[in-house]
């Protein structure tokens, strides 16, 4: 599916209500989605949707304060890892793209690294510490990724 662009938006600054002209809402777009106004360089989520005219972001809208603004809702979404998706067609690609790395980059630095114990326990360490425990059996089996 493409990004929703229809319409034209009001965003106010330090508010997180964007309201829309010829917008629907409240068919097209879902909690969870990606906003980010053509001419803007910051991307945001979509926090719910309260009609066709008028959702709320999950944080404020941090630029000017504008009225009549172009935009983009990214709905297409990865599974099972739910990282934004660019397709043909979409813009601000960049700033989706953007996001998916950061994202990626989290669900790799949650890494957790598992060591196999003399007892046959696995003991989990959070950190990349190296570990060298020869002497009381201990031997490095795996690297497990957790989902965030």
């Amino acid at each position: 599916m493409a990004q929703y662009r229809v319409g034209t938006v009001t965003v106010t600054n330090a508010d997180a209500t964007v309201v829309g002209v010829g917008t629907e809402f409240d068919t097209e777009v879902t909690a969870g989605d990606l906003f980010a106004i053509d001419v803007d360089n910051t991307i945001y989520r979509v926090a719910s949707v309260t009609d066709a005219l008028n959702l709320e972001l999950t944080s404020t809208y941090a630029d000017v304060t504008s009225a009549g603004e172009a935009y983009s809702i990214t709905r297409d979404f990865t599974a099972p890892d739910n990282l934004p998706l660019p397709v043909k067609g979409d813009v601000q690609t960049a700033l989706v793209v953007n996001e998916a790395i950061v994202l990626m980059q989290a669900k790799f630095l949650n890494t957790r690294i598992l060591v196999k114990t003399a007892g046959d326990t696995l003991v989990a360490n959070d950190s990349f510490t190296h570990f060298t425990n020869e002497g009381a059996g201990g031997t490095l089996i795996w690297y497990c990724l957790r989902r965030l």
